[in-house]
């Protein structure tokens, strides 16, 4: 389930510039898991964003700089 968001992110690496953001509206029940997966992409300041109904929703993180 995660296959899109990790081509979204690689790409994305290669795109942004240093610190830039990247934001994902992901399914609640994947978004652990895709923090996960963008901490081990060389993201930082992972952060998991509420939905107004209580559900983990949407997910930021900053590119590192290399």
């Amino acid at each position: 389930p995660l296959i899109f968001y990790r081509s979204i992110a690689r790409t994305a690496h290669n795109l942004l510039s240093d610190h830039g953001k990247l934001f994902f509206e992901v399914h609640h029940l994947w978004a652990e898991a895709t923090a996960e997966m963008l901490r081990k992409e060389g993201y930082g300041d992972v952060e998991i964003r509420i939905d107004g109904f209580g559900k983990q929703r949407m997910i930021c993180c900053q590119k590192i700089k290399k």
